[in-house]
């Protein structure tokens, strides 16, 4: 079995709250399942996506730092799911 890694990919939606950016994390993740590349018909593709929010007081290496820790708890968990931070227990 081949198995192809893409890198961490961050991006950022300003004044999403959490749980719309869990919708819309996982509608991605669902649209990324859900394709097929013409030329690879037999690959899965799955994304494992971890999601934190802004709050007061925080700065932007924190928030990217808890992206990470939900994006290696949903891996843990079994891959292919969006977490958010708070939800996923990391801290």
């Amino acid at each position: 079995m081949d198995i192809l890694t893409l890198a961490m990919v961050n991006f950022f939606v300003k004044g999403t709250a959490a749980d719309e950016a869990l919708k819309v994390a996982e509608r991605l993740r669902q649209h990324i399942e859900n394709s097929i590349i013409d030329e690879l018909p037999a690959l899965k593709l799955t994304v494992s996506i971890g999601i934190s929010t802004l709050v007061s007081g925080q700065n932007f290496h924190e928030l990217v730092q808890q992206a990470d820790q939900a994006l290696y708890s949903a891996k843990q968990q079994g891959r292919n799911q969006s977490l958010h931070f708070q939800a996923a227990n990391c801290d």
